[in-house]
């Protein structure tokens, strides 16, 4: 992960609630690399400049300061899609584990979807099932309620 920024005190807040350090200054990474996903670190009422103004990407807000921009039309539920299509998978058999807004969309393709116990309540909402907070080994205490392990 690099920034195009020094330092940002949105950076800062929004990585370090996934206990991420704010990340090296690199101004001009794009150019010599792909990029696949970027963070678009602002409010929801700046976002607004953004949404609709470029038909190549898709935002998904996943924090206060910061919003997913991914290339239109991928996702993490696009991802899991064209995965199981590869390895000839039911999405009905896939169980995705998700705690932000950006994984609603996960969870509603998934054939279950589990929502972490720290997970915001919309997205808990959109849950076939609620396990322990990720802090708590909710992961593991989820394969163990729903019996896969």
């Amino acid at each position: 992960m690099k920034s195009s920024v020094p330092h940002h005190s949105r950076i800062e807040e929004a990585l370090s609630s996934l206990k991420f350090p704010h990340p090296e200054h690199v101004a001009d990474f794009y150019e010599d690399h792909d990029i696949y996903q970027a963070l678009l670190f602002c409010s929801e009422d700046e976002e607004v400049n953004f949404v609709g103004e470029y038909d190549d990407f898709h935002f998904i807000r996943w924090h206060e300061y910061s919003t997913d921009v991914l290339p239109f039309g991928g996702s993490k539920a696009e991802g899991i899609k064209i995965l199981m299509e590869k390895v000839g998978f039911a999405l009905e058999d896939v169980y995705a584990f998700g705690d932000g807004l950006n994984d609603i969309e996960m969870l509603k393709v998934a054939g279950y979807g589990v929502a972490m116990g720290n997970a915001g309540q919309l997205v808990k909402q959109e849950a076939d099932f609620v396990t322990k907070d990720v802090d708590d080994d909710g992961i593991l205490f989820g394969l163990k309620e729903l019996e896969l392990i």
